[in-house]
């Protein structure tokens, strides 16, 4: 069939995937819009939408909501319709941090097994989300590994999916009572490492910030009970002043700063490495000193917090994305349909932004 005999979709599908393989879109780059090619091929938007669909659909772009189709690197590779498709759902964009990582980790392992990753956006909207999920399981991807944007969004379609046997694995957050394999980070022991390393150097009087309810949220509401738990461990008095949630507004996280200042709290321990950064940027504004006046530690261990030499508690985010790409194909391969918990390990990294009272006290008396 010659070029001319060709739907006029696939005709603009052939432009611009050779476009593609020929590096002349280079990765993360956007390529036209719907309009943009309706214009140029002389279609209607419903072809040229159709052409995005079907690119969308064999890897070779991902799609954003309100910005344009763009190029997948590299890493997530071209997706040809003999293959199979694991999908990874995100309710952001994966533009860096600790998830690149997680998702380079899934799409070596799924490469190995021949199956390949294809990566989605939510926003972090309940509607996109089960959106999302409905199509891909219609497109009958082989499976879904899913970063919820809460996990009290959808239960009647992630239960649905759990009886029809659709291979689906979360991570960072878990479903409660809902038999639905998962892989996470130790929470609970990664907040209580945080309050214990601060307590550890002399630190008595520490805070817990975060900018969600943790009862929305399964791994800020771990993360806060392990820092209750040392506390408690150390016999340090736990009140309410100590912790605060829902701050979205830095307005809202500075009057919680001056607060604790004033109560004569000397660390605090954020939700995660982005809250905690944005408590430095607030401290600085306030003409709190880091640490000299404050201590702050944050969780995740993304790029930013090494750049800001925050010291934070670290996440395995390799190891994420490998066991849970692990935990699809194990149920594909082998028909295992099991219950699946994984809860990885965490650790401190130490850095700039915490101070040791002890030592600066056994170096005064040393004098």
């Amino acid at each position: 069939m010659g070029k001319k005999d060709k739907p006029l979709y696939m005709q603009i599908y052939d432009d611009l995937k050779t476009k593609i393989d020929n590096n002349e879109y280079a990765p993360h780059e956007k390529i036209p819009t719907e309009k943009e090619l309706a214009d140029l091929f002389e279609v209607s938007k419903i072809t040229s939408k159709r052409a995005l669909v079907e690119l969308e659909k064999e890897g070779l772009i991902y799609r954003k909501r309100g910005s344009g189709s763009f190029v997948l690197p590299e890493v997530e590779d071209k997706i040809s319709p003999e293959k199979k498709v694991v999908s990874l759902v995100l309710p952001f964009e994966s533009n860096g941090g600790g998830m690149m990582k997680t998702i380079r980790s899934a799409a070596v392992f799924l490469q190995e097994q021949d199956y390949y990753l294809s990566v989605h956006s939510t926003e972090g909207t309940r509607d996109e989300e089960r959106e999302m999920l409905q199509k891909l399981y219609e497109d009958n991807v082989s499976g879904v590994i899913l970063y919820p944007n809460s996990e009290r969004m959808n239960l009647d379609l992630i239960y649905y999916l759990y009886i029809k046997k659709f291979p689906l694995v979360t991570i960072d957050k878990f479903y409660e009572g809902l038999p639905i394999s998962y892989v996470v980070s130790e929470n609970f022991c990664g907040g209580f490492q945080a309050a214990e390393c601060l307590i550890q150097k002399g630190h008595s009087k520490i805070g817990y910030i975060s900018t969600r309810r943790i009862e929305n949220v399964v791994s800020v509401k771990e993360r806060f009970f392990g820092y209750l738990s040392a506390l408690d461990k150390h016999n340090i008095n736990i009140n309410q002043p100590a912790f605060s949630f829902d701050l979205k507004k830095d307005s809202e996280i500075k009057s919680t700063l001056k607060q604790l200042k004033e109560n004569r709290f000397t660390a605090i321990f954020a939700e995660n490495d982005q809250v905690a950064l944005r408590i430095i940027d607030c401290c600085q504004q306030l003409g709190i000193k880091i640490p000299e006046e404050l201590s702050v530690i944050g969780f995740d261990d993304i790029d930013a917090a090494g750049q800001a030499s925050l010291s934070t508690v670290a996440q395995n985010f390799d190891k994420m994305g490998e066991n849970a790409a692990e935990i699809i194909v194990d149920s594909l391969e082998n028909h295992k349909y099991q219950y699946e918990k994984v809860k990885l390990p965490v650790n401190i990294i130490e850095r700039e932004t915490v101070k040791d009272i002890k030592k600066q006290k056994t170096a005064k008396n040393d004098k």
